[in-house]
């Protein structure tokens, strides 16, 4: 990978990319994990009314 001359927009876009996907991932893991543990609570209600 080329050097590339560091313009001031450059490496604070990137990092913001990264944060925000990371950020994004984080949120999916977090609903994610929300949905199955509704999911397990729901059933397990249901299997012991």
């Amino acid at each position: 990978m080329p050097a590339t001359p560091a313009t001031p927009g450059t490496p604070r876009k990137s990092v913001l990319t990264t944060a925000r996907a990371w950020r994004g991932q984080l949120i999916g893991r977090i609903a994610a994990g929300a949905a199955s543990g509704a999911a397990r609570a729901l059933v397990d209600w249901l299997l012991n009314r």
